[in-house]
């Protein structure tokens, strides 16, 4: 792993080097292994309506602390009579948060020593980030089994857009 010394860097690489020394540590690894299964178990148990269901939930701090709040959205959007299937879709967007209470945990649970000029400059930076992930799930009404689900986060920033696209497909 090349991490550089802050003095090399501006105030962007100093919080990608700490996050990606964030990794180091067997927790920070195993959440980020284990996020597909609990995505795809995250729907069972619940209720869904064809309006639109909106309420106040959270995200996950993967360093500590306060997690992050955010809006869940959901609602089935489709129906197949003939395939015995629904479509529910769930989508969630983190709230504006407080991006420097948020950069002094990683800098901490990472024991960085970013500056805090360098800080106040990256937390100005994330508050302009919004995320939001969105999840489609294709249900088979007798069982309940998921057959397919695909997800997508978008987090985008002024000038810049980032996705990650994953899809679960049950064999037939």
């Amino acid at each position: 792993m090349n991490i550089l010394k802050a003095s090399e860097v501006n105030p962007d690489t100093a919080v990608i080097n700490a996050t990606i020394k964030s990794f180091d540590s067997r927790a920070m690894t195993e959440a980020s292994l284990i996020k597909e299964l609990k995505l795809y178990h995250s729907i069972f148990g619940s209720t869904f309506y064809t309006d639109a269901i909106e309420y106040a939930t959270s995200f996950p701090n993967p360093f500590g602390g306060k997690p992050f709040p955010s809006t869940t959205t959901t609602r089935i959007t489709g129906y197949s009579k003939t395939k015995d299937r629904y479509t529910v879709s769930v989508d969630q967007t983190i709230d504006n948060l407080d991006t420097k209470e948020f950069l002094q945990q990683m800098n901490k649970s990472v024991s960085a020593t970013i500056s805090d000029s360098t800080l106040n400059t990256a937390a100005e930076a994330l508050r302009s980030w919004k995320t939001n992930d969105t999840s489609l799930f294709e249900v088979i009404s007798a069982t309940g089994w998921i057959t397919h689900l695909v997800f997508n986060r978008t987090v985008t920033s002024p000038g810049k857009k980032s996705e990650e696209i994953w899809e679960i497909k049950m064999k037939q």
